[in-house]
């Protein structure tokens, strides 16, 4: 049996948040940053709607901010698991986290508006950061595997053909950049699986 769970960019296209369950094991795809105004961003101060310590595995898709601005505070609320994604995409998101954490500790000082993780979680989640290459079967737990395809929408981004609980399972996370010379077209070649 796996179980699917929708948990942000669900009817809004913030917060990217997917749960995946199997009898035996618990995936995160992407774990965005509620953005815009009002109640979209008071969600990222509530608790994730399903217990961090229990998930396995993070895997993102790619480095925008509402795809990974989460994932210290799911480290904060107890996730210990690895956190996969391209070179490139972990490289950046290292880059736009520390960023994000910055602008929010200067929100802080100057409107006192509480921090959704600290320094130490935002520490504790780079450190968890496992780089696999594009187009390479990686086994997460028992026999789930992930592979990752070139996504072409920015630099590392990733298309993931999850393989868990005897189900594949496609995540696009964002597509293409078109029109653009700098990035390849986004590979479809895991659609013959």
């Amino acid at each position: 049996m796996v179980k699917l769970g929708f948990y942000g960019a669900a009817g809004e296209v913030t917060g990217s948040n997917f749960l995946i369950e199997t009898d035996k094991h618990k995936y995160v795809v992407d774990c965005g940053l509620f953005q815009g105004a009002g109640e979209f961003t008071e969600l990222n101060d509530d608790p994730f709607e399903y217990p961090a310590g229990e998930v396995d595995a993070v895997i993102v898709t790619h480095a925008h901010l509402e795809h990974i601005g989460r994932i210290p505070k799911l480290v904060a609320e107890g996730f210990t698991g690895p956190i996969i994604g391209t070179k490139a995409t972990l490289e950046l998101t290292s880059l736009v986290l520390r960023d994000a954490y910055d602008l929010a500790e200067r929100r802080y000082e100057r409107d006192g508006k509480p921090l959704i993780f600290t320094e130490p979680d935002l520490k504790r989640a780079l450190a968890l950061f496992q780089p696999i290459p594009y187009r390479t079967r990686h086994t997460l737990f028992g026999d789930d595997v992930v592979t990752l395809y070139d996504a072409g929408h920015i630099l590392g981004s990733s298309t993931v053909h999850l393989e868990a609980g005897g189900k594949k399972i496609v995540f696009s996370g964002d597509i293409g950049h078109a029109p653009n010379i700098l990035l390849p077209a986004p590979e479809d070649e895991f659609v013959a699986d």
